[in-house]
């Protein structure tokens, strides 16, 4: 390891320290809840009982229904979208982003071409209420604060079919790669904690702990 690296990882750790100290004051004084956004356990194990672990979000794909109307909250560069395109063959795919701009060039002129594609921009609660159709499937990946993905779990929870799927990505409560709050799994747990029709499908691992779950409405 050269000089200068040695110095910045130095540099990072005091500053990685500091700020974990700073994160035990604040909730300290202010609630355990207070800066970290912790989720509730499970109550119901029975929820947990027929969940399946998969090596990765593309393993989740696999296993998905095919042929249904999905729908993806937050599309970023849209390379996943076309990895659903690709594997799982919706009939319909609605794709949600507050800025579709940021969309690759090639996966654009991709999804443009697909006749299954239907591009809308704009507030995915908003977006997901304003479409009329119940989904078999949809995945939210859009604004990860807690207050956010709580609304997209309202808006879209009743428009799945039963037996169909929730699926989130970034199912954690910090982002190592932003250093920011995430509020994915709070969110999620505290829905699963609060209803009887829904419980755990699919727990897909990756490799910087932004990891996917999915839920399944109860036939």
């Amino acid at each position: 390891m050269n000089k200068e690296k040695q110095e910045r990882l130095q540099k990072l750790e005091v500053l990685r320290k500091t700020f974990g100290i700073e994160i035990q004051r604040f909730e300290k004084d202010f609630g355990v809840n207070s800066y970290l956004n912790r989720a509730p356990r499970i109550v119901d194990d029975s929820k947990l009982e027929g969940a399946v672990l998969l090596s990765d979000r593309y393993q989740l794909l696999e296993r998905l229904p095919r042929r249904g109307i999905v729908a993806e909250i937050g599309v970023d560069q849209g390379h996943f979208s076309k990895s659903i395109i690709e594997i799982c063959y919706p009939d319909e795919l609605f794709l949600i982003d507050i800025d579709l701009s940021r969309l690759h060039p090639e996966n654009e002129e991709l999804l443009r071409a697909s006749k299954c594609v239907r591009l809308i921009e704009g507030r995915s609660e908003t977006s997901i209420s304003n479409i009329n159709k119940t989904f078999t499937w949809i995945y939210i990946d859009g604004d990860h604060s807690y207050e956010q993905v709580k609304r997209d779990i309202i808006e879209s929870h009743e428009k799945i079919v039963q037996g169909g799927y929730l699926v989130f990505n970034d199912y954690t409560l910090w982002s190592p790669a932003n250093m920011m709050n995430y509020g994915v799994s709070r969110a999620v747990n505290e829905f699963l904690n609060s209803t009887t029709n829904w419980e755990l499908a699919y727990f897909a691992f990756q490799g910087g702990g932004y990891h996917d779950l999915a839920l399944r409405r109860r036939a």
